[in-house]
C-alpha cells in the first residue's frame, strides 16, 4: 500500500514523507534505554537523529553515551542518509515488487537516468557500490586500528568510521574525531578516498568505471556533460582549496609535522570539508581565513545524485559560466563547449539567491538565542549545518533548545527541505518530452 502511494506522489513529496518516517522511527529507537548509558534529553537524541539522517555529524552529546545498540541505530540511519530515503524506498520496490512507470520516472529524475529502464540497473550499482566500498574501506582501516585496540573494538571502529566516512556523515567514536589517525598515511588516504567516492556522485561513478573498462579495452568512452563538469569542478576545487590551505597552516596548525604528513592532513581537511566533517585537527585552533575558506568549500559541497550536500558543485560551475558569459556580453551561457538551458541556469541563480538568506537568516536567530556566540561562530555552524558538512568551531554542545532546533532545520533545509521542494521536478517543457533545443541540461541537485 505504501509503495503504490508513493508511485503517485511527487519526488519533493516523496523525499519528504520518507524522511518524516525515517526520522520520526530513529528518534523513538534512540529514545529506549537500551539506545543509552545514561539518561539524554529528548531534544538531543532528536538532534543526533537528524544529524545522522542528514549526513552531517553534528553532535550536542557525545556518541560515548550511546550504547553498542544506539551506536548501531545512528550507522543505519547514516547508511539511509547516504544512499538516500528515497532510492532506499525505490530499490526495495525494484528488486521486490514490479514498479509502474510513475515509480521509474520518479527514479530517473532522481538519479539522473535518462533511459527509464536503467533505473533497475542503477539502483542495483547505488546499494552495491556503497556495500563494496564500505567493506574495503573498513579492511584498510583495520590494519591501522587494530594495533592500538583489541580486534572486536577495533573491527566495529573500523565499519562505522568507514561508512560515516562514505556516507560523509562525519560521526567519530573517537573523543577527538580522526585526529589520532594524523600521522597515519594508510587511514588517512583511505578516509579521503572514501569522502570523495561519498562526495562525487553514484552516477559519475559509475560512468568513471564506463570509462575506465573502455580504456582497457581500448574503446572509446565519452563522459555526460554533466559528469565532466563534476570531475573538474571537484578536482579545480580541491586543487586550489588544498594549496590555500596548506600555505595558511602550514607553520600554524600544521607546525607540529613534517611537510608531508602536513600535506595529508591538509588533503583530508579540504575533502572533509566538501561535505564530512572529520577532522585531523581541531577546528577551533585553525586560523579565520582557514575557517572562511572551510565555509565556502562546505557552501559549494559535494555533486548531484551523491551522500554530499551544499548547493552542489554543477551550480557553482553554472553560475560561473552565467557570470563569465554577463562579463563577455553574451545573451547565453556556455560550459564545457555546450549551450546551457536557460531554465537551469535560473534554478541555479535561484539556489543561491534563496540559501544565502537563509543561512544569514538562521545565523542572525542564533545569536539572538545564544548571545553568548560570535559572528564567526555562529555563521560557520550555520553553514556546516545547511552543508551537512559537520565541522563546528566548539559551540554545538552550548546550544540552547531553540538553537539546536534552529541547526535542526538548517541541517533538513540543506537536505530535504525547500530546495528540494522547489527544484526536485523537471521544467514543464521537459515532462511533455519537449527538448530545448539544442540546449544542454545539467544536474544540479
Amino acid at each position: 500500500m505504501t509503495l503504490k502511494i508513493l508511485a503517485t506522489m511527487s519526488p519533493s513529496r516523496i523525499i519528504i514523507f520518507s524522511a518524516i518516517i525515517t526520522i520520526t522511527v530513529g528518534a523513538i529507537l534512540l529514545s529506549l534505554p537500551i539506545s543509552h548509558i545514561n539518561p539524554i534529553n529528548f531534544i538531543d537524541v532528536f538532534f543526533t537523529t537528524i544529524s545522522a539522517i542528514t549526513a552531517t555529524g553534528l553532535a550536542t552529546v557525545s556518541l560515548h553515551n550511546f550504547t553498542t545498540f544506539g551506536i548501531s541505530i545512528i550507522t543505519i540511519l547514516m547508511q539511509i542518509g547516504a544512499l538516500g530515503i528515497i532510492i532506499l524506498t525505490l530499490f526495495i520496490a525494484n528488486v521486490f515488487f514490479n514498479p509502474d512507470r510513475t515509480t521509474k520516472q520518479v527514479a530517473s529524475e532522481l538519479l539522473g537516468i535518462k533511459r527509464k529502464r536503467d533505473t533497475r540497473k542503477m539502483l542495483l550499482f547505488v546499494v552495491l557500490l556503497t556495500l563494496v566500498v564500505e567493506f574495503i574501506g573498513a579492511l584498510l582501516l583495520f590494519s591501522h586500528i587494530s594495533q592500538n585496540m583489541p580486534s572486536g573494538k577495533a573491527f566495529f571502529s573500523s565499519f562505522f568510521h568507514s561508512i560515516s566516512a562514505f556516507t560523509n556523515t562525519g560521526f567519530s567514536l573517537n573523543a577527538t574525531s580522526i585526529e589520532p589517525y594524523s600521522k597515519s598515511p594508510i587511514a588517512l588516504l583511505t578516509l579521503s578516498t572514501l569522502m570523495l567516492f561519498g562526495a562525487i556522485g553514484f552516477t559519475t561513478l559509475k560512468e568513471g568505471f564506463m570509462y575506465i573498462s573502455n580504456f582497457i579495452r581500448n574503446i572509446n568512452y565519452r563522459f555526460s556533460l554533466s559528469s565532466r563538469i563534476i570531475w573538474r569542478t571537484t578536482f579545480l576545487l580541491i586543487a586550489f582549496a588544498f594549496l590555500l590551505f596548506l600555505s595558511i597552516e602550514y607553520k600554524h596548525a600544521f607546525a607540529h609535522m613534517d611537510g608531508a604528513t602536513s600535506a595529508l592532513n591538509a588533503l583530508f581537511m579540504v575533502v572533509s570539508s566538501m561535505g564530512t566533517g572529520l577532522q585531523t585537527v581541531a577546528t577551533n585552533t585553525l586560523t579565520t581565513p582557514t575557517l572562511l575558506l572551510i565555509m565556502i568549500i562546505a557552501y559549494i559541497g559535494g555533486s548531484p545524485g551523491s551522500a554530499g550536500s551544499g548547493i552542489k558543485t554543477t551550480t557553482f560551475a553554472i553560475l560561473f559560466s552565467a557570470l563569465r558569459s554577463v562579463v563577455r556580453g553574451k545573451d547565453h551561457v556556455i560550459l564545457r563547449g555546450k549551450r546551457i538551458d536557460t531554465a537551469q541556469v535560473s534554478k541555479a541563480i535561484a539556489m543561491i539567491a534563496l540559501s544565502i538568506p537563509f543561512i544569514i537568516g538562521i545565523s542572525f536567530c542564533l545569536l539572538l538565542t545564544n548571545s553568548h556566540f560570535t559572528l564567526l561562530d555562529s555563521m560557520f555552524e550555520t553553514v556546516s549545518s545547511f552543508a551537512n558538512m559537520g565541522l563546528s568551531t566548539g559551540i554545538t554542545t552550548q546550544l540552547t533548545t531553540i538553537g539546536k532546533l534552529l541547526i535542526c532545520l538548517s541541517m533538513l533545509a540543506g537536505r530535504v527541505g525547500l530546495f528540494t521542494l522547489i527544484f526536485a521536478l523537471k521544467p514543464n517543457d521537459t515532462a511533455k518530452g519537449k527538448s530545448p533545443s539544442k540546449k544542454e541540461k545539467v544536474t544540479i541537485l
